[in-house]
């Protein structure tokens, strides 16, 4: 059995929601199965008792290729997780059989949660003013962020292009090989009525499959004060004295 041609994906999705690693085999030599193994607490390998393991064979195997772009691929199995939480991230191995059933290779990848955030729950600010909206999200890579604000025609939250912003992404390297980076964007922009706020952060790549979503942080109220100037006016009379 060739060794060098296992492939695994790693895996990243939203808090709540599924992901799917992939676990392919395009070398020479007889896959009879694929085990899907994280560390526990003691950093020991152990068996996924979470999500459900798959076969890929067939269509499943067809699809699985082009998602992985692993054209060549001859074995293969995947192994879906649903609503992910924070004890589900870390790393895990898949590990391929050969046809004696003992262990021939294994590979590592990481699942990791997406996360976002605006840090104000609420901003007051003047009528007029320019507020700065901050908006953070982690993934595998710099996504498209946008500014929503709530729409009360449609009742629903649209695209504010009036905003001017600039990001900033910091990144961190992980044992597998895998970056995640954690990018900031902060929105400026003249506020004039009562309105709450999201942003939106796309992820999508070729290079991660099963990742293809947007990404909506929590909602920010922006609530305008205005400023009234009390004045009081005087009216001031000359007189004229005439003297006859």
């Amino acid at each position: 059995v060739d060794l060098s041609n296992l492939f695994m994906t790693a895996g990243f999705a939203e808090e709540g929601n599924s992901v799917t690693l992939y676990c392919m085999y395009d070398g020479t030599g007889t896959a009879s199965s694929f085990a899907f193994q994280t560390k526990d607490d003691d950093d020991n390998w152990e068996v996924v008792d979470t999500g459900t393991q798959t076969s890929l064979t067939g269509d499943s195997l067809e699809a699985a290729k082009t998602l992985t772009n692993k054209d060549s691929a001859t074995y293969g199995s995947m192994l879906v997780m649903s609503s992910l939480s924070e004890d589900d991230e870390g790393f895990y191995r898949c590990t391929m059989l050969d046809s004696l059933g003992t262990t021939t290779e294994s590979m590592e990848r990481s699942v990791q949660l997406l996360s976002s955030s605006i840090p104000e729950a609420k901003m007051l600010i003047e009528t007029g003013e320019t507020a700065q909206i901050t908006c953070s999200f982690t993934g595998p890579y710099n996504p498209d962020v946008v500014l929503h604000v709530f729409d009360d025609d449609s009742s629903s939250f649209v695209e504010d292009t009036s905003a001017y912003w600039n990001s900033e992404t910091k990144s961190m390297s992980l044992q597998d090989g895998l970056t995640v980076r954690t990018t900031t964007t902060v929105f400026t922009k003249v506020i004039t009525t009562n309105a709450p706020y999201k942003c939106s952060a796309s992820f999508y790549d070729d290079s991660y499959p099963s990742l293809d979503q947007t990404v909506l942080s929590d909602q920010i109220e922006i609530l305008t004060a205005s400023i009234t100037l009390s004045t009081t006016e005087s009216t001031l009379s000359l007189w004229r004295r005439t003297t006859k």
